[in-house]
């Protein structure tokens, strides 16, 4: 069992015991505090709640140090693709690569049969083909399900989520009524060595090279200065000072360093559809119809906890395309678009989105 230190992995492990499982609890080190501002990282206090947690259900302790996997498989093309301009999801490539990658290999290795993690999911076996199916949550508000979509069918097949079937309110209650330490821990939020003192461009400025540069609007007017655009996710807020209202970014130009903004609502934050590379399948084939000419009618999201969107989906060599039943905005380059079902209690896998169909016609002048 993944034991993270807070109340969904201490839950989960609970109720696996209650089912009479032979367990272990395993904790990741996936983030050296020590490369950070006193404070900044929670790692050693993460640590210290798992092992607790596991001495007070009486359960074996293993600590394990991925850190330098971590950096090579998901810090370093985070920091890549940011360079690039686009946006990944730390999140999704950390499941895929660290702990559905190298910790579900470490403990297969050390002769256990599944991995278990408090996500809030589901798995189960297609009678039919034997294959491993992931399910959304029951609870909507708490499905992790979009996190997991690029999990392997190997992984997923020894895989267990034992929080996929409850809500976040009754792990809660489960974790008042058996005392665990970890009860009343807040859930942490964001990826944990950036801390809550820092905003996440402060922590990147550290580690990749910005420069001042231009906000234009979208009829080419400068308006304002910028550190440095490869800071910028499209959709987010634009704090520029002395102006009369809200702007939000709608496009940037890494090589220029040039943050376009346009006001709420902009048409240019709108999206009919999308591409997107193909990342997996977790059935290790393309739903039926996705590549054909016409392509296969699919829901999907292409943030988590995104309402599912109705969209044909086609396959054409390398890419997807995805086109919206109704418009869309603020899609981001870099992010995951993940699959469902259309009764969108299966998810069928994921895509790495390299663009919208979102267009700027603008170019930046200096007026």
């Amino acid at each position: 069992m993944a034991v993270s230190g807070g109340v969904d992995s201490s839950v989960a492990l609970h109720l696996l015991l209650q089912q009479g499982l032979d367990v272990h609890g395993v904790h990741m080190r996936n983030w050296d505090p020590s490369d950070e501002e006193p404070g900044a990282c929670t790692a050693d206090q993460d640590s210290a709640d798992a092992a607790a947690v596991c001495a007070q259900l009486k359960v074996p302790f293993l600590e394990f140090s991925f850190i330098k996997e971590y950096w090579n498989r998901v810090f370093e093309p985070l920091l890549n693709d940011y360079s690039s301009g686009i946006v990944p999801n730390p999140d999704v490539a950390c499941n895929r690569e660290i702990k559905f990658g190298v910790l579900f290999e470490r403990v297969r290795a050390a002769g256990f049969t599944h991995l278990a993690t408090g996500h809030y999911a589901r798995v189960r076996k297609n009678e039919s083909t034997g294959q491993a199916e992931l399910l959304s949550a029951l609870d909507p508000d708490k499905d992790q399900s979009y996190f997991l979509s690029t999990v392997p069918q190997s992984a997923l097949q020894r895989a267990m989520f034992p929080l996929g079937e409850i809500t976040k309110a009754e792990t809660r209650e489960i974790a008042a009524r058996a005392s665990l330490s970890t009860a009343d821990k807040r859930e942490s939020m964001g990826i944990c060595f950036v801390g809550k003192r820092r905003k996440f461009g402060d922590f990147l400025q550290g580690y990749i090279e910005t420069s001042s540069g231009a906000f234009v609007s979208e009829d080419g007017v400068v308006i304002g200065e910028h550190d440095g655009s490869a800071l910028f996710t499209i959709g987010q807020k634009a704090n520029i000072g002395g102006q009369s209202h809200k702007w939000y970014v709608v496009g940037k130009d890494v090589a220029a360093n040039v943050v376009t903004v346009g006001k709420k609502g902009s048409p240019s934050l709108k999206s009919s559809g999308l591409r997107a590379r193909v990342s997996s399948w977790i059935s290790g084939d393309a739903p039926p119809g996705v590549e054909s000419s016409l392509g296969a009618k699919l829901l999907c999201r292409y943030r988590h906890g995104q309402v599912l969107l109705a969209a044909t989906v086609q396959k054409q060599d390398a890419w997807l395309f995805v086109q919206f039943n109704e418009e869309q905005q603020a899609v981001q380059p870099g992010q995951v678009v993940a699959f469902y079902c259309l009764k969108g209690e299966i998810c069928l896998g994921a895509g790495i989105i390299e663009d919208s169909t979102a267009k700027l016609s603008a170019r930046p002048t200096r007026h």
